[in-house]
């Protein structure tokens, strides 16, 4: 038996008087406790020591205080709950901010995810830009007259643009 068990049974016995079992079941437990003269030589000392205190006395006015402690208790009680629960226009308020707060923390994940495919798909359109303008194609380099073709821009021709400044198409010019 441990000793706070020993010390519930021990409280019992010593409010009212103990009946023959309660006395054989407490002396079995005293039979239990590892350390049995150290532990009486202790419970003996203190029982001295709370003899030698002084009696307290108890203010006339004692048993009114308690009652009235007691009855205004539940009345505090209640004004805490009253004050943590919500009017139905504040709860809407702050039911209106917490889903305000949740949309905007939506939105902004969503625009981030989306800067985020976009900055991926710019970098695999880079990386394969890069690719092809590193590793140009043999056959390209080799056909100089082709390049040489590309590169040089046709002559204006004088006679189409007049003739179609001078046409008109029922549009009106920017």
């Amino acid at each position: 038996m441990k000793k706070h068990e020993f010390n519930i049974l021990a409280k019992t016995v010593w409010k009212h008087t103990p009946s023959e079992t309660e006395l054989n079941e407490l002396n079995r437990a005293l039979d239990s406790v590892a350390d049995k003269e150290s532990f009486l030589k202790e419970e003996l000392r203190l029982n001295e020591l709370l003899g030698k205190l002084p009696d307290v006395s108890v203010p006339s006015n004692f048993t009114a205080r308690v009652v009235e402690a007691a009855a205004t208790q539940p009345a505090r009680r209640n004004k805490l709950i009253t004050a943590l629960t919500l009017s139905p226009l504040r709860r809407r308020r702050v039911t209106a901010f917490a889903a305000v707060i949740v949309a905007a923390i939506i939105g902004v994940t969503g625009w981030k995810a989306f800067e985020h495919m976009n900055r991926v798909e710019t970098a695999q359109s880079a990386a394969v830009f890069t690719e092809i303008a590193i590793e140009p194609d043999f056959e390209t380099i080799s056909n100089f007259e082709t390049i040489y073709d590309l590169s040089q821009a046709p002559e204006v021709d004088n006679e189409l643009l007049t003739a179609l400044s001078q046409t008109d198409t029922g549009y009106d010019s920017y």
